[in-house]
């Protein structure tokens, strides 16, 4: 009976361990002071299991059978509580924010019962080597199902997903789908970086004739550092985007086959991509690049950042496979900069403005022109403006969910010919407006 009351009493202190933890942790997290499985939660963590052993050292002397079991329950119970705690820092709801499988299930809760198929649902999610695993083990565990081509999510997996989130939100964490979120106005901004807070530091401190060199100081040392180094996955414009391409079936029209991502910074657009960055050489010469070799070509955000941007599009056109697809994505003047001239107010770094149809000398250079000009047989398949969550007052923020691009995909012919004129834009291509 006497070891039954010892054993009772160390179970306390083990849960009064774990309710301190979990009052720190949730009032941390709703204060936006800690979030995820980081170095902040750890040191909540041993914070409570000393607490709960002081605590029993102070209150619960008289309740065991001796001193010296006393002792060595307040010493050892806590560390058992720190023992359950790694296992939770490894698998608990906190590490949401890393969960493949659980970003899966949210992108299938948003779309709704009509679901997606396997390569829709692919590229909305981040790149995983084991996506058909972990289709397969959601289906054998009844977390979603297959009608046909689409895979659905199932109420049994919409249930505990749901409680999920609810964790997740309680404990300031969310699934990486975070561009599942892109058209939503009042969608809440994707957390900083350590690195995207120290560059919006930068652009609202230092001077002007500072700014200026460093966006060139600062993709040189990305050049080194990647040599050597995993580029980290990131949430850029490309992520903003995906949902959206989802349900317009984008991705099926205009990147099947092996893709190229150029200038990709860590944020792919399909999994079916090769990334080509800064420490792979010159974007606008594709060097080791052989001609022909891709069955779709995609940038983001780049095109404003080089010195000669006919260049880049003609080397990039030279990479893509006869009937291939070049599909560009670039901020909009007219919704970014709302400027007409250069230096940018936005990044120091853009050499050039663009809008979607038309020349505006001297900065702004008219994509889909540029395209016709310079491009032997371009046809423009699909061109649009998008500001799906577009606001005046927030897009200028580096970390906005917004869209305030230009989106365009230009086809190669089967055959080099003659570059080809759009007499009447409006009616022979399908624009698809603000929508």
């Amino acid at each position: 009976m006497t070891i039954l009351i010892d054993l009772t009493w160390y179970v306390v202190i083990i849960v009064a361990a774990g309710a301190i933890f979990a009052t720190a942790h949730i009032v941390g997290a709703q204060l936006r002071l800690v979030s995820g499985a980081t170095s902040k939660v750890v040191a909540l963590a041993v914070a409570a299991a000393i607490v709960a052993g002081l605590l029993s050292w102070l209150l619960l002397g008289g309740r065991f059978s001796s001193s010296e079991v006393h002792a060595l329950a307040s010493l050892t119970a806590p560390l058992c509580f720190l023992g359950f705690c790694a296992a939770y820092l490894l698998v608990g709801p906190v590490t949401i924010d890393r969960s493949i499988t659980l970003t899966i299930l949210e992108t299938l809760l948003r779309v709704g019962d009509g679901g997606l198929t396997e390569s829709r649902l692919m590229s909305a999610v981040p790149f995983d080597r084991i996506f058909d695993k972990r289709l397969f083990e959601l289906q054998r565990g009844r977390f979603i199902e297959r009608t046909g081509e689409n895979f659905r999510l199932t109420s049994g997996g919409g249930r505990i997903l749901r409680a999920y989130l609810r964790v997740g939100r309680l404990l300031n964490v969310e699934t990486q789908s975070n561009f599942a979120r892109a058209s939503a106005v009042d969608a809440p901004p994707a957390r900083a970086s350590l690195e995207n807070t120290l560059i919006s530091w930068c652009n609202d401190h230092l001077p002007i004739a500072v700014l200026k060199h460093l966006p060139t100081l600062y993709y040189r040392i990305n050049g080194i550092r990647f040599r050597w180094l995993a580029r980290p996955v990131m949430v850029k414009e490309t992520s903003k985007a995906k949902l959206r391409r989802v349900r317009q079936g984008f991705f099926d029209s205009y990147c099947t086959g092996k893709g190229l991502d150029v200038g990709y910074g860590g944020d792919l657009v399909a999994p079916n991509c090769r990334g080509w960055d800064v420490e792979d050489g010159d974007a606008h010469m594709l060097a080791t690049l052989e001609d022909n070799s891709f069955d779709f070509v995609y940038s983001s955000h780049l095109l404003e950042h080089l010195e000669d941007p006919s260049l880049a599009l003609k080397n990039w056109w030279r990479v893509l496979k006869p009937g291939g697809y070049l599909v560009l994505y670039i901020p909009d003047r007219d919704l970014l900069e709302r400027k007409t001239t250069l230096p940018s107010e936005v990044s120091l770094d853009h050499k050039h403005y663009f809008l979607l149809d038309r020349d505006d000398p001297p900065d702004t250079i008219g994509l889909e022109p540029l395209i016709v000009r310079i491009l032997p047989g371009a046809e423009i398949v699909y061109r649009r403006r998008c500001d799906d969550g577009y606001r005046v007052d927030d897009v200028r923020k580096m970390l906005s969910e917004a869209e305030y691009s230009i989106e365009i995909v230009a086809q190669k012919p089967e055959e080099t010919e003659a570059p080809k004129v759009i007499k009447d834009a409006a009616t022979t291509v399908p624009y698809l407006g603000n929508a």
